[in-house]
């Protein structure tokens, strides 16, 4: 019985080759996935066959109803995309093809007309020579790692080359321009888009970065009905060059981009959306100062449903960053401004990425808190499972949960938590607006680049790793834990305590909280108490790479640096692979 998962944090992603590759001669879909971690075009038809078989015979659908199905542009020949919809129709599921739009206007779609699943094929934020699936249910959820396994299981059992020879069953239905109606109206709707005074964003020159992805045209269009200053879209080019130099991807664990950074040789020289805020930036410098412009930029990824917001500070001349943790808790933050009642003591949740401090200034303004394994589906799993309303969840990398409501074909009203980059933005910026706007430019600046107090975080990563020698309660497992504990202790002279964290969510994650000596660490919510700080080595769900991740105190920040050095310089020559 096959009881580990092809997927990792969301759906299956690797690098791409076609079946025809000389070096897969011979294999199997399955094989040159397990054994030389490439998806082939085979493979995606094998994946949805087998997605779709299992809704079948499990009685979830029947012959020839909906599968919706969409994709991000970087497929440029539509190769593995075409053999995506081919494993739909031969497992006897009606294909609704919505071809490049951004992920969250999958599952809404999906929800509007009632169809029985639906899946993107999309790497989401990893370059453009990897692809992969993610899936949803009927319900707008993503795979939970049971679902994985299931499917897993079904893959393993299924033979391809009846796969191969199998006639389509089901229908084809072309549903692009339909879909992305739905998802304008939805994204207009002021329930959604929050926006209750329609020149809230008069003054705010926006510059939209697709991310040559599948925002690409939609998001600027969607924006401009939002009636923002001015909108300039980059990276809007749909050759398949996805998050090239640009995208969420590129600020990732940067909070200030100084000038330099644009300069020859910066990490940003390259990178359009930066240069074009510090160009107009500059140009309506007195302007900003006076705090009759702003010069604002909405980044996402390539399938759209992440978000960071970067804002050009004229008494400084950088541009701030907002990942998803202060998008997110500024988000929180106006939701509690302004509808207290609703959302005291309401769920506010992110992940173990995230800067704990945070849900520590969550917690002061009001929310409860609570804390997941690293995945948008834990934070949809938290917003459909509470009894506590379920005000936000976020991760540090940019995504972002807030309730939605959608009029479905049939005219029901219903609610639905799905991850959303353009909703993501359009809430922060009403926010920031909301929340800053009368205060004096100078401080609205200071405000936007710390709605809390930072926390230290940084992460080590090791590239090409052997990741399951990291399974839980291997000796590797261990023999690390034993190290990184023994470490601590040095370094904070024995003046502290101890306590491993396991999570059902992420089994084989090593998190070791540290905590002031004599504290005992609640069961929740995770946060409260004296927490000087954490490690956590955990493989990547996304990418062959493990990484070291150290969260805490700024007062510890050497010493912490210092223990994730050594960690690094400990793991990389037993986890790397030869």
């Amino acid at each position: 019985m096959v009881t580990n998962r092809l997927q990792g944090t969301d759906g299956v992603r690797r690098e791409v080759r076609l079946s025809s590759d000389p070096s897969l001669e011979g294999m199997q879909p399955l094989q040159a996935f397990t054994e030389k971690g490439f998806i082939t075009e085979e493979f995606m038809e094998f994946y949805t066959f087998c997605y779709v078989t299992d809704l079948i015979e499990r009685g979830e659908m029947k012959i020839d109803e909906d599968i919706v199905i969409g994709w991000d542009p970087r497929d440029t020949e539509g190769i593995f995309t075409s053999a995506s919809v081919d494993g739909i129709r031969k497992a006897g599921g009606k294909a609704v093809v919505l071809g490049i739009v951004p992920t969250p206007a999958v599952p809404i779609y999906m929800l509007y007309r009632g169809a029985r699943g639906s899946c993107v094929v999309t790497a989401s934020h990893n370059p453009k020579g990897q692809n992969g699936i993610k899936i949803f249910n009927s319900k707008g959820l993503k795979f939970f790692p049971e679902d994985d396994i299931r499917l897993t299981k079904r893959i393993y059992e299924m033979d391809y080359h009846a796969v191969k020879k199998q006639n389509f069953i089901g229908k084809l239905e072309i549903a692009r321009d339909d879909a992305l109606r739905v998802f304008t109206e939805f994204s207009c709707d002021s329930r959604n888009s929050w926006v209750y005074e329609s020149d809230i964003f008069s003054m705010v020159i926006l510059i939209v970065d697709p991310a040559n992805g599948s925002f690409s045209g939609v998001a600027a269009d969607i924006f401009r009905r939002l009636k923002f200053k001015e909108i300039i879209e980059v990276n809007n080019n749909l050759n398949g060059d996805v998050n090239l130099n640009c995208g969420v991807i590129a600020l990732d664990e940067i909070s200030s981009i100084p000038s330099d950074m644009i300069q020859g040789g910066g990490k940003f020289e390259n990178n359009k959306t930066i240069n074009k805020i510090f160009q107009i930036g500059r140009e309506r410098k007195e302007d900003i100062e006076k705090g009759e412009v702003r010069v604002s930029g909405a980044v996402f990824d390539a399938d759209g449903d992440r978000f960071y917001r970067v804002d050009y500070n004229p008494f400084d001349d950088t541009v701030i960053v907002l990942s998803g943790d202060e998008t997110a808790f500024l988000q929180a933050a106006y939701l509690m401004k302004r509808y207290p009642e609703r959302y005291r003591g309401s769920l506010y949740v992110n992940t173990v990425e995230s800067d704990f401090n945070a849900a520590i200034a969550a917690e002061r303004i009001g929310f409860k808190t609570i804390l997941t394994g690293v995945g948008d589906k834990w934070l949809l799993r938290e917003s459909t499972q509470t009894l506590h309303t379920f005000a936000i969840g976020s991760e540090e990398s940019g995504h972002t949960i807030t309730e939605g409501y959608l009029r479905t074909k049939d005219g029901r009203d219903i609610s639905v938590f799905i991850g959303n980059g353009l909703k993501s933005a359009m809430n922060t910026f009403v926010a920031s607006e909301s929340l800053f706007s009368e205060a004096e430019t100078s401080h609205y600046f200071q405000k936007l680049n710390h709605p809390f107090e930072h926390s230290f975080k940084k992460t080590f990563y090791i590239y090409n790793t052997n990741k399951p020698k990291l399974a839980r309660r291997t000796d590797l497992w261990k023999k690390l834990e034993a190290f990184i504990k023994n470490l601590i202790l040095d370094q904070f002279e024995n003046g502290v305590e101890l306590h491993l964290k396991e999570r059902d969510e992420e089994p084989d994650m090593l998190y070791i909280a540290i905590y002031g000596k004599g504290e005992q660490p609640p069961l929740s919510p995770f946060v409260k108490g004296d927490l000087r700080g954490c490690i956590f080595v955990r493989n990547s769900g996304t990418e062959e790479k493990t990484g070291i991740h150290i969260r805490g105190s700024l007062d510890y920040m050497n010493r912490l640096v210092y223990i994730g050095e050594k960690v690094m310089n400990y793991l990389k020559p037993v986890m790397s692979r030869q």
